[in-house]
C-alpha cells in the first residue's frame, strides 16, 4: 500500500456478511483509485483473526464499514471490532458506517452497532457511503456518483445474488412447525411497529420488501425439512401491492404425492401475508 492510500477496513462476522464485504471491496477498488479496501479472508468466529492482526491492519486505516445482517449484530467480535474502529479514529462518527444487509431501516439495530449513522444495502445506502469515503479523500463525488451510477446495476445482483445465495436449507436447525410460524408472526409485527413509529403505514398484511424476504426464505425451507420435503429453489418474485411473494420450484412427482402437506403449508404462510406459488418440474436430480 502506498503512503498516500486510503485504508478502509471492512469489518464482517459470519458467512453472509463476508460475502457482501468481498463485494464492497471490489466495488470500491473499482470505484476510487487511491482507496485500499481490507477484508479479512478468515472467519472471526472461528477465532482465526488475533488481536495483533486487527491492531496491525487498523494502523493507519481512515475508515471502517462494518457490514451487519440481524443475525450478527450483537456478534462479539464485529462490536469489537467496530469499538476498536471508534477508538482509533478521531472522526469515528462519519468514518464508521454499518452497512446493513437484511434490514429495512437502521431503526431496527438493536445493538451497540446504533450508534453510528447505518445506511441499507440499497442504492441510496450504498451511494451515502460512498460519497462519505468520497468527501474523506477529498474528490469530487458528483464525478465518482456517475460512476457508480452505471456500475449499481451489476453490483446490486452481485449483492442480490450472493444474500440469498448464503442461505442454505441445511444450515437450519430444525424447529417446530408452530415456532417457525411463531418466529415469522413476530417478525411482521416488529416491522409493524417500526414503520407504525416512523408515521409510514399500518400493518394491514403487507411486508416491506426492501429486505428482500430472506427471513421468509429461511423459514420456508424449514417449514419443508420438517416434512420431509426437498425443494430445489425458493425465491422472491415482484408484486406489485408490496405484499411477499414466493415461488417454491420442486420435483413434480413429489408435489403431486404430497399435495396436502403442501397445501397445508400454503395456507399456514397466506395467513402471515406470505404468498407461496409451486413450480413443478421434471428435474431428478
Amino acid at each position: 500500500m502506498a503512503d498516500d492510500d486510503f485504508k478502509i477496513f471492512i469489518s464482517w462476522s459470519g458467512e453472509v456478511s463476508k460475502n457482501v464485504a468481498l463485494i464492497w471491496r471490489d466495488l470500491l477498488d473499482e470505484l476510487f483509485d487511491r482507496v485500499t479496501p481490507w477484508v479479512s479472508d478468515a472467519d472471526i468466529e472461528a477465532g482465526s483473526r488475533g488481536l495483533d492482526e486487527i491492531k496491525r491492519e487498523l494502523d493507519g486505516t481512515s475508515f471502517g464499514i462494518i457490514v451487519v445482517t440481524q443475525a450478527n449484530q450483537n456478534a462479539p467480535w464485529i462490536n469489537f471490532e467496530a469499538g476498536a474502529l471508534s477508538k482509533a479514529l478521531p472522526n469515528a462518527a462519519t468514518r464508521v458506517i454499518p452497512s446493513l444487509v437484511d434490514f429495512t431501516s437502521p431503526a431496527q439495530i438493536t445493538s451497540p452497532l446504533k450508534q453510528f449513522q447505518a445506511t441499507l444495502l440499497d442504492e441510496e445506502g450504498v451511494g451515502k457511503t460512498l460519497k462519505a469515503i468520497a468527501s474523506a479523500v477529498e474528490v469530487d463525488w458528483e464525478t465518482k456518483k456517475r460512476s457508480f451510477l452505471r456500475m449499481w446495476p451489476e453490483y446490486n445482483q452481485r449483492f442480490s445474488d450472493t444474500i440469498v445465495n448464503s442461505f442454505s436449507p441445511h444450515s437450519v436447525v430444525p424447529r417446530s412447525t408452530e415456532d417457525m410460524l411463531q418466529e415469522v408472526l413476530t417478525l411482521l409485527r416488529d416491522m409493524q411497529r417500526t414503520r407504525e413509529s416512523q408515521g409510514i403505514f399500518s400493518y394491514s398484511g403487507e411486508y416491506p420488501r426492501t429486505i428482500s424476504g430472506l427471513a421468509v426464505l429461511d423459514e420456508i425451507h424449514t417449514a419443508f425439512s420438517r416434512v420431509g420435503l426437498d425443494i430445489y429453489e425458493a425465491r422472491n418474485i415482484p408484486s406489485e401491492d408490496g405484499k411477499i411473494v414466493v415461488e417454491v420450484l420442486m420435483n413434480e412427482n413429489i408435489a403431486h404425492a404430497n399435495i396436502n402437506d403442501l397445501n397445508e403449508i400454503a395456507d399456514r404462510f397466506r395467513r402471515l401475508g406470505v404468498t407461496i406459488n409451486y413450480r413443478l418440474t421434471k428435474r431428478t436430480q
